[in-house]
């Protein structure tokens, strides 16, 4: 839905909440296709968050920052995550989540429900890329130059596991990362059990929240050879995949984690 739900402006604004080195980190122009200028794309200032999609626009006022939105959680070398939050209209939250890596720089949108009606879930769930190339360029070279770093310093055991995160964190969404148990309770990849689907080695991996299993659980598929992350999430009773598995992988999927979840019921 974009219509007129679309043109939210925060009423009132104050100070910005990140400094001008901030902004030339993470700031600018992104957008899902850089080269078309009537492609969806966000705009990070000093003073405000906007979405912008045609002639229409949503932004939010009272900027901040966040350069640990994950708490305590350790990320893979090579990989950064800030959090630029804002406020629209009636107090609603729009968040910009920066990633930088080897791939780049780009953005996901986190917003709470009222904002992500208003702009469509397909929009949200999108990934914007840095139209500022060079930056976008200049942070892959480091995060690989870091990731080379760590490689050669770290024990094969820990590459794996180290490997693990980095996908599970790409296949989470931001709001996933906010659920303490979905980081802290699904085990280590040296921990986890081995089974095959389709010739192809998986490490699978579970966690819950403690106290709560029933409605929060999680079975995490980790291929360590091509590193990919595929799992099926039950986050407060609402099942759904992770990864975008292939059909016949997801059918696997839901059998695994009937049989680890729901045996007996």
């Amino acid at each position: 839905m974009l219509g007129t739900a679309l043109c939210i402006v925060a009423a009132s604004a104050r100070s910005a909440g990140w400094s001008s080195d901030e902004v030339a980190r993470y700031g600018g122009l992104y957008s899902t296709d850089c080269s078309n200028p009537s492609a969806p794309r966000l705009r990070a200032e000093a003073g405000s968050l906007s979405v912008e999609v045609g002639n229409r626009r949503m932004t939010g006022k009272n900027v901040d920052i966040s350069v640990a939105p994950l708490g305590n959680q350790q990320l893979a070398p090579g990989q950064e995550i800030v959090m630029l939050m804002s406020e629209v209209r009636g107090g609603h939250e729009l968040s910009f989540w920066v990633h930088r890596e080897a791939s780049g720089q780009f953005v996901q949108l986190e917003a709470d429900p009222a904002v992500t009606s208003a702009l469509g879930k397909a929009l949200v769930a999108q990934r914007f890329l840095d139209c500022d190339v060079a930056r976008s360029a200049r942070v892959a070279s480091a995060a690989r130059a870091e990731i080379r770093r760590a490689t050669v310093a770290t024990p094969p055991a820990e590459r794996g596991e180290s490997g693990f995160r980095a996908a599970y964190l790409k296949a989470l969404r931001p709001s996933d990362r906010k659920e303490e148990w979905l980081m802290s309770q699904v085990g280590r990849p040296t921990d986890a059990t081995t089974v095959t689907i389709g010739g192809t080695p998986y490490q699978q991996l579970t966690g819950c929240k403690p106290h709560d299993c029933g409605d929060n659980n999680a079975l995490v598929l980790f291929a360590p050879q091509t590193g990919a992350v595929y799992g099926k999430l039950l986050v407060r009773g609402v099942p759904r995949l992770i990864g975008a598995p292939p059909p016949e992988l997801a059918r696997v999927l839901d059998r695994l984690w009937r049989a680890e979840w729901r045996q007996g019921r």
